[in-house]
């Protein structure tokens, strides 16, 4: 019975509650061609091969059972029918199990013609993954293998050209589009050429050749050059990986260059000359002439025909900064962002000028700059034309700073403004056109200056005269015009000079004043000796209103109304403790463990109206005395402390005397405590998390705890409150009739805290959140580098164009100091490292490598930020984030 007996596997798929049961034998072929492949097998009866089935590409193809010991043989069929014969040797694997787990063999399938090279399989048999065998005769099982057909050389072009290649001794050339892959079948990886052809790149074709061979470095450059005479080069780079016995070369250009500033620019390094036509379309291929290409190198920049800048790094991906280019008359300023593309080899550097026009009113402009020497309202120089809608760069030929701005057809210019300085918005007069608004955004690589319609509620500020018979005299700080506010009038007030100092002064019977207008304020003055004139500024919008009144009813409402207001909904979550659990469901492994955490026993004291928490100290020895007054060691009543404080247990609530008299309560932190509040134009948030820890629960960790705040040191800890690692408080402000949210407060504290990392958790954190490597990108042939082809597409128009997130005004927006402790091994949590978790840090090495960085072990890296504030500002919430 036993020489009868066969092996069946059953594969059970599940997906959205169906389930799929396979009954097959226990040796299936995975077919990773783009091409289909015929699996023959030998028959002794037929004394030849006998078709048995097709493997499809990306598909999985199952041996029949009566074939399961067979030699089996593969032959290319689908495009290249007819163009092939079978292999000259069967698939090697069940002759090798003994030996070595993984078995790997190279089959050829000769050419019909014998000219030709033959068609190169690579064959990879792995034992195949099964959950359960039966126990009965488990020793007379036949292995399950799985059989994957790979070609031997795989070519990606991750450049945004297509290139063309040739392979030594093949018939033509194949084409490859920008972000494509295809496999190169008749590479048998011993030594041979291949011919690079990089298509259409500056209006012209570059060759090159590559020799395959088994010991390829993991990055080679390779230098295309030019048939014409002037004998140009341009240099690009291989990435070599292997992967399941296949090679990849992936050809990529360490540098891709975008020019959006409308001008000539040439770059320079130690070696290297380029220049970069003035149509950013125009993408520079760009490597710096070294044995290693991804040392530290170098560039300089020069703008039309100015000199050049001093050297800056292209290294420092995810930064952005100005380069200055100095000419004769003017320096040209031009921002550079450093971007890393999607496949983790090529920086995108991005060269823009470093100040742009934006104009989203309905009107066509001019803008002029104001030159040195020249008076107010007076330009000397061109006119900028910027219609509707459009982007313009800007190039200022002086050091003034200052822009002045006309609609198309007028005489009248506005009054000059500071374009090199942050503006939320300044209302320009444009006499018969009414106003313009222009805003002025700075960050580390650009300066927008947008220019807006006005609307109702953007100007600076409405004065408001509710008094019935008092006058009030306004003018800009510095300038001799001023406006006379009638009784009972109201109006709108502009900056006079706004380049000027920006604050406004009020004249009324001998009193004055000078606000400016970026806070709540308000004040009092007697008039005639009778009546209070009382005066208060106040957010409304966008725009803050000042308003004069007798009516002290009209100053409570502008002024206390929302601070005086009842909470009419509250809402209160305190969860003691909260434990999460990582586990991946495809290794059925617990990861991590996250836990959420409250504080251990807190004195607190109420002096007023709140609970306030005492110092570590106090609450030691409190907590000290307590346990001897429960335990009976003590005498009823009032009990001394080391520090002097004089307390007692017995009374309920319980009493502190000294240093004065409050009731005391014996209590704990929450893990995490939420409280919401809100009233009809007020909300508050106060969020605060105790304590976060989070625990590797792989076997063999290296380091147990993960993640932690760290404790100050105990010097400090004594003297202070016990604090929550994150506490956040929020309190905003909003209006029915205004679409700007207005934040009085925002607070964001965090504690120092420690990362405590090595290789085998981060791979097995990466594999989790990251979806199943299955070739997933083996499969894609295609639109490898879309996300980053999209970019070279953008246009200089600025996202601001169509920014639609809200405006809110920041009255004091604050984020704590952060500081971490990092430490980093390259050792492995548990025996034996997942195949999937190694897949899953492979890119994390590649990035860090195509940066000039080595992953290497760490122990107590301190990193430091600063903190982050902002008083009184309007900002928009993606601003802010840039900010």
């Amino acid at each position: 019975m036993l020489e009868d007996a066969v092996s069946v596997l059953l594969q059970i798929s599940a997906s959205e509650g169906n389930k799929v049961i396979t009954v097959r034998s226990p040796l299936q072929i995975k077919n990773h061609f783009s091409v289909p492949f015929a699996i023959l097998k030998y028959s002794s009866e037929l004394g030849g091969l006998m078709n048995i089935g097709v493997a499809e590409p990306e598909k999985e193809f199952h041996v029949t059972l009566d074939s399961y010991r067979c030699q089996l043989f593969l032959l290319p069929v689908g495009p290249l029918e007819g163009h092939y014969q079978e292999s000259t040797t069967c698939i090697a694997w069940k002759e090798q199990v003994h030996v070595s787990s993984e078995v790997r063999s190279v089959l050829r399938c000769p050419a019909q013609e014998n000219s030709f090279l033959p068609l190169v399989v690579s064959t990879l048999a792995v034992p195949d993954d099964l959950c359960h065998i039966a126990s009965q005769g488990e020793e007379d099982w036949d292995p399950a293998y799985v059989i994957h057909l790979h070609p031997a050389v795989t070519v990606r072009n991750l450049l945004p050209y297509s290139i063309r290649y040739l392979l030594e001794g093949s018939a033509e050339f194949h084409e490859l589009q920008e972000g494509s892959t295809a496999d190169v079948l008749n590479a048998s990886i011993s030594g041979e050429i291949m011919e690079l052809v990089l298509v259409k790149y500056q209006g012209r074709n570059w060759n090159s050749h590559v020799k395959i061979s088994p010991d390829m470095p993991e990055f080679f450059p390779v230098c295309f050059t030019s048939d014409t005479s002037e004998k140009l080069t341009v240099d690009v780079c291989v990435h070599v990986s292997r992967v399941a016995g296949r090679l990849i070369l992936s050809v990529f250009s360490p540098y891709w260059i975008i020019n959006k500033t409308s001008r000539v620019l040439q770059y320079r390094a130690e070696e290297t000359y380029v220049k970069h036509p003035s149509d950013f379309r125009d993408v520079i291929l760009f490597s710096f002439k070294k044995k290693n290409i991804f040392s530290k190198n170098k560039l300089q920049l020069c703008v039309s025909t100015s000199s050049w800048s001093d050297g800056f790094s292209l290294d420092t991906v995810g930064s952005y900064g100005c380069v200055r280019c100095p000419d004769k008359t003017m320096d040209y300023l031009v921002g550079v962002s450093i971007q890393m593309s999607s496949f983790n080899l090529t920086r995108i550097v991005t060269m823009s000028p470093f100040y742009t026009l934006v104009n989203k009113s309905s009107f066509e402009l001019e803008v002029g700059e104001m030159q040195n020497g020249i008076g107010n309202g007076n330009v000397s120089g061109k006119w900028h034309y910027i219609s509707s809608t459009e982007c313009l760069p800007l190039w200022p030929e002086s050091s003034t700073g200052k822009l002045c701005v006309r609609v198309v057809g007028s005489e009248s210019a506005s009054k000059s403004f500071f374009f090199n300085k942050q503006d939320n918005g300044t209302l320009l007069s444009m006499e018969q056109y009414g106003g313009i608004i222009v805003d002025v955004n700075i960050s580390d690589h650009s300066t927008v200056i947008s220019f807006t319609d006005y609307y109702d509620g953007a100007a600076p500020a409405l004065l408001v005269n509710h008094t019935p018979w008092v006058t009030v005299t306004v003018r800009q700080s510095g300038c001799e015009v001023s406006q006379e506010l009638k009784p009972g009038e109201a109006r709108r007030f502009a900056w006079d000079d706004p380049a000027g100092v920006r604050k406004l002064c009020w004249t009324c019977h001998g009193h004055s004043g000078e606000l400016d207008l970026i806070k709540d304020e308000c004040g009092q003055f007697a008039y005639d000796g009778l009546a209070q004139v009382h005066w208060v500024s106040f957010l409304d919008g966008r725009q803050r209103v000042l308003l004069f009144t007798e009516d002290v009813a009209v100053v409570s409402k502008a002024r206390q109304a929302e601070e005086l207001e009842q909470f009419q909904q509250e809402v209160n979550i305190s969860l003691q403790n909260l434990g999460l659990s990582l586990i991946n469901n495809d290794s059925r492994h617990e990861i991590a463990y996250v836990g959420i955490t409250s504080s251990g026993v807190v004195w607190e004291m109420k002096p007023k109206n709140r609970w306030k928490s005492f110092n570590r100290k106090n609450i030691s020895l409190l907590e000290k005395a307590y346990q001897n007054h429960i335990s009976g060691k003590t005498e009823t009543g009032w009990v001394k402390l080391e520090t002097g404080l004089e307390v007692n247990f017995a009374k309920l609530p319980m009493l502190m005397r000294h240093p004065y008299s409050c009731t005391i309560r014996r209590n704990f932190l929450s893990g995490i405590h939420v409280e919401l509040k809100q009233s009809p134009h007020q909300r508050s948030l106060r969020a605060q998390l105790h304590w976060l820890q989070v625990d590797n629960q792989l076997t063999g960790a290296i380091f147990p705890i993960v993640f932690h705040p760290v404790p100050p040191p105990k010097s400090i800890a004594l003297d202070s409150e016990p604090k929550p690692f994150i506490d956040v408080s929020i309190i905003t402000r909003f209006n029915e009739h205004s679409q700007v949210m207005q934040f009085k407060y925002f607070m964001v504290l965090v504690q120092e805290m420690a990362v405590k990392i090595d290789q085998g958790f981060l791979g097995a954190i990466l594999a989790l959140f990251t979806p199943p490597t299955d070739s997933q990108a083996d499969k894609q042939k295609t639109k490898l580098i879309e996300r980053d082809l999209e970019v070279l597409q953008a246009q200089l128009m600025e996202s601001s164009i169509t920014d639609t997130s809200g405006l809110s005004f920041f009255e004091h927006f604050h984020i704590s100091p952060i500081k971490l402790h990092l430490s980093l091994s390259l050792g492995s949590s548990g025996d034996e490292s997942e195949e999937g978790d190694m897949v899953a840090i492979q890119s994390l090495n590649l990035l860090l490598k195509s940066i000039g960085a080595t992953l290497t072990d760490v122990d107590d890296l301190i990193f430091k930020c600063a903190f982050f504030e902002v008083k009184y500002q309007f900002y928009r919430r993606e601003k802010l984030m840039w900010a």
